[in-house]
């Protein structure tokens, strides 16, 4: 893997900026992965995203859909774009060929989660071995 990205964070914004920076590597031909531990692996099984203060508000949240739809990045709804659809970028990343997975400490200590299909399983030798060979961004 030329690039494993790692989200720890359940902040909206920072996983849509991981998946979406890890697409544009992966149309660039880099073979990308995005690593969901932590908090981020939560709200990617359901709990739910939070958006930092500065970005929570209705019109900064308006703004951001406007903004994501001329960027192509998902929208909860064509008719009421008002709000991005992080589950739905899940999905296009993962279409894209970015491999997703699922961090194997936090989905134990999490369980049981309903982990998305798009997360593919990973074992703790897999993901050092993964860590070991690749260019390693954490900061999502």
């Amino acid at each position: 893997m030329d690039i494993l990205f790692v989200c720890k964070s359940a902040s909206g914004s920072s996983v849509l900026t991981a998946l979406v920076l890890a697409a544009q590597a992966r149309d660039d031909g880099k073979n990308v992965g995005v690593l969901f531990t932590e908090a981020a692996l939560a709200a990617v099984c359901g709990r739910g995203f939070d958006w930092p203060p500065l970005l929570r508000g209705r019109q900064e949240q308006m703004t951001i859909a406007r903004n994501a739809k001329e960027a192509a990045i998902p929208v909860v709804s064509a008719l009421d774009g008002r709000q991005t659809d992080i589950m739905a970028l899940v999905r296009a990343t993962s279409a894209k060929g970015v491999r997703l997975l699922a961090c194997p400490l936090w989905s134990k200590l999490l369980a049981p989660l309903e982990i998305p299909p798009e997360l593919g399983p990973l074992s703790q030798d897999a993901l050092q071995k993964l860590i070991g060979q690749g260019k390693v961004v954490s900061a999502f």
